[in-house]
């Protein structure tokens, strides 16, 4: 295990747009501090926060500059992104929600608001719990995402009752 934490030593790194290859024009989406990225620790190379950027091609919005591909593999592979546990929490898919709303709804209006989309479908990689993907089928938006972690999976579909491909 020491080896396997060892590799994960990353360094973040620029990256095109995911969606349209663009590799300029992006335009600074700065929401509030990720109160989460700390506890990724050397993944993020020590950052406090993460930086998002919106594509000034196509308006994707993305994590940018991230850590690399391998980087990532390595991580998701020798960890638990997010563990299930039998707090209240996790059991009470509306605890869940109200989390996810204080949480999400700020920035969700943030992008809406800054790309001037109003209207459409999201696709999340790497959903979670589905809290996100909730909220905009909430705001009447077709929500689709992925997710390999297959007891979050089943948490989103179970207790969230979304069903994503």
């Amino acid at each position: 295990m020491e080896l396997a934490r060892a590799s994960i030593m990353s360094k973040t790194v620029l990256i095109p747009c995911p969606l349209c290859r663009s590799e300029k024009g992006f335009r600074a989406n700065n929401t509030d501090k990720d109160l989460h990225i700390k506890k990724y620790g050397e993944l993020y190379a020590g950052l406090a926060k993460s930086e998002w950027r919106v594509c000034g091609n196509c308006g994707f919005v993305h994590q940018n500059p991230r850590p690399s591909a391998d980087d990532l593999n390595r991580f998701y592979l020798n960890s638990k992104y997010h563990p299930a546990d039998n707090s209240e929490a996790w059991e009470n898919a509306e605890n869940y929600l109200e989390f996810a709303r204080w949480y999400y709804d700020e920035k969700i209006d943030y992008a809406l608001k800054t790309s001037g989309l109003k209207q459409g479908a999201v696709f999340d990689v790497g959903f979670g719990q589905g809290g996100v993907l909730k909220l905009f089928a909430n705001r009447g938006w077709q929500a689709y995402g992925v997710e390999s972690d297959k007891t979050l999976l089943e948490y989103a579909k179970k207790k969230l009752g979304q069903s994503y491909l």
